[in-house]
């Protein structure tokens, strides 16, 4: 009979071991995801969505395996040992958004005197005295606002609305918040690379913004295979190495086509593809893509056609219906949300071992 050290010990070690098994497996063309459904939400898909505009409440992962979602009554975390619900500050629900790899997690506090935004280590959950907060404040309609993306350099994104007027702003520990007018940030990879829309171009064309260099612009030059006709860019995602992967609106046939494409800043390549038009939520280093097609969780490797992630998953429910993938890490690991008997659920998939 095992000890109370020794069951302690085996406990903390089954709780610290990867789910993934990354060494075993032959990701990233693993055969099959195994399901874990990880609770339930009553927020409808337009907030979950990762590209939901203003803001996403929908579930994102960091590559230790940290989980963060939201229901109307605040956010839940979990972790392979811990999952905890509703979270408050001073009596009021705090709601997440986004979390980066250190475990800080960018939140917002809905209180009397408007919203409050913070960076909430995963670390001191029981503890709000190390609460870090964020000098914004929503003062109801008239300054609101919204951020949506975190990195592990804690730099933010996201947009001010002052007065019905969009600003557009990032925000560092070291130089603070400073405002774009070139369009909408909506992410951040770890070299500070931020991506954004073009707001005043007619196609949304994608720019970077780097915190030490500028901007990075995307050329219009036709040598580089851009797009000749009239298009209108859409959601996009920025992986660790600055690629962009997105999608845009064109035509194919004569008729209106949701393409997809990568650009590579630092070559200014520009590859076009045709990804059954899916909608791009995220992208891991690996540029394996997750998001959805035709209402179907869908996953592409490295611009390969896309699958959908029921017809990988490995479970046995015929009524489980997977809507969008809305993160992946660099395990593989994919959360998203889906139906099961018509209730929103947040999933988490794994991938498996070769049998």
């Amino acid at each position: 009979m095992l000890s109370l050290q020794s069951f302690l010990l085996f406990l903390a070690l089954t709780c610290l071991t990867s789910l993934s098994a990354k060494d075993e497996c032959h990701y990233p063309f693993p055969l099959r995801y195994k399901v874990y459904d990880l609770g339930d939400t009553d927020l409808p898909s337009d907030y979950l969505a990762r590209h939901a505009w203003p803001i996403s409440l929908g579930p994102r992962i960091n590559n230790q395996g940290h989980i963060i979602w939201n229901t109307s009554n605040g956010g839940v975390f979990w972790d392979r040992c811990n999952r905890r619900r509703f979270f408050y500050y001073k009596k009021y629900p705090a709601f997440f958004h986004a979390i980066n790899d250190k475990g800080l997690t960018l939140t917002s506090v809905n209180s009397e005197t408007g919203k409050n935004w913070f960076l909430w280590p995963s670390s001191i959950w029981k503890s709000q005295e190390s609460l870090i907060e964020l000098p914004f404040r929503n003062n109801g309609f008239a300054t609101q606002y919204h951020f949506f993306a975190i990195n592990n350099n804690s730099t933010i994104v996201g947009t001010k609305i002052e007065n019905n007027i969009p600003k557009f702003l990032f925000w560092t520990p070291e130089r603070q918040e400073r405002y774009l007018n070139f369009g909408p940030l909506f992410d951040v990879n770890n070299s500070d690379s931020m991506l954004g829309l073009e707001i005043c171009d007619p196609e949304k064309k994608p720019f970077i913004w780097q915190v030490k260099s500028g901007l990075i612009a995307f050329s219009d030059d036709t040598k580089l295979n851009r797009p000749s006709e009239n298009v209108l860019f859409r959601e996009s995602a920025i992986a660790s190495d600055n690629t962009v992967f997105g999608s845009y609106i064109g035509t194919k046939d004569n008729f209106m086509y949701h393409w997809n494409y990568s650009w590579n800043p630092c070559d200014d390549l520009f590859i076009k593809m045709d990804l059954d038009q899916m909608k791009i939520s995220a992208v891991n280093s690996i540029h394996t893509l997750v998001g959805s097609v035709n209402g179907h969780a869908a996953i592409s490797y490295k611009g390969s056609v896309p699958a959908k992630l029921s017809d990988l998953a490995n479970y046995h429910d015929g009524s489980l219906h997977l809507l969008e993938a809305t993160d992946i890490n660099d395990l593989g690991e994919i959360v998203g949300y889906g139906l099961w008997e018509d209730e929103m659920r947040i999933f988490l998939l794994i991938p498996e071992c070769e049998p």
